[in-house]
C-alpha cells in the first residue's frame, strides 16, 4: 500500500487533490494553521521541532511520499499565490534538512 505523508494547513481543500496527485491509498495528514509559513521563515522553532517529530513518526510507518501543500485564500498564511509558493519551496528546503527520509518532498498548491 503506498502511503504518504501530507503537510498542510487544517483547511481540508488539500487533502483530495493531494492523495489524486501523489497517486497513494492513503495520507496521513500534520495540519497546523499557516504550516508553509512557519517551516518556510523558519520562525517558530517549537512548532518546527513538533513537525519534525511527526515527520519522524510517519516515515517509521513505511511512506513512500512526503508533500507540503497550501492553497488559494489560507486563513493561516494570507498571502498572494506566489508568496505561498515561495513558503512553500522554503518550507521543502527546511523538511528536507530534517534528514529523515531519501524521498524527497513534493510541493504542491491548490486553487480554489
Amino acid at each position: 500500500m503506498d502511503k504518504a505523508l501530507l503537510i498542510t494547513c487544517g483547511d481540508e481543500k488539500c487533502y483530495g487533490p493531494a492523495k489524486e496527485k501523489l497517486s497513494v491509498s492513503r495520507v496521513f495528514i500534520c495540519a497546523r494553521p499557516g504550516i508553509n509559513k512557519i517551516l518556510g521563515e523558519s520562525f517558530n522553532t517549537t512548532q518546527i521541532k513538533e513537525v519534525r517529530e511527526e515527520v519522524e513518526f510517519y516515515c517509521k510507518l513505511g511512506l513512500n511520499k512526503i508533500a507540503i501543500a497550501g492553497h488559494e485564500n489560507c486563513a493561516g498564511n494570507p498571502t498572494s499565490r506566489e508568496q505561498q509558493v515561495k513558503h512553500l519551496r522554503e518550507a521543502k528546503n527546511t523538511v528536507e534538512s530534517f534528514g529523515i527520509n531519501e524521498m524527497g518532498v513534493i510541493i504542491l498548491y491548490v486553487n480554489g
